[in-house]
């Protein structure tokens, strides 16, 4: 059932579900202050208040792929 659920888009993700911290405005910024460069992931992490794991998995895209 879970499996059909997220396949259907019934299920809550991004900035839509209840434990999110980020926007999809955020995510932007991150990955786009990371091309950058001379940013880690711990000091963009801390700027927005989560960890740098978190961090690290929004700009390789392994969480929030749904925003460009």
């Amino acid at each position: 059932n879970m499996d059909d659920a997220v396949s259907k888009c019934r299920m809550a993700h991004g900035e839509c579900h209840g434990n999110s911290k980020l926007t999809a405005d955020d995510i932007r910024e991150i990955r786009s202050l990371y091309a950058i460069g001379n940013i880690s992931f711990v000091e963009l992490g801390k700027q927005f208040n989560i960890s740098g794991t978190a961090t690290y998995k929004i700009v390789r895209r392994l969480h929030w792929q749904h925003i460009d």
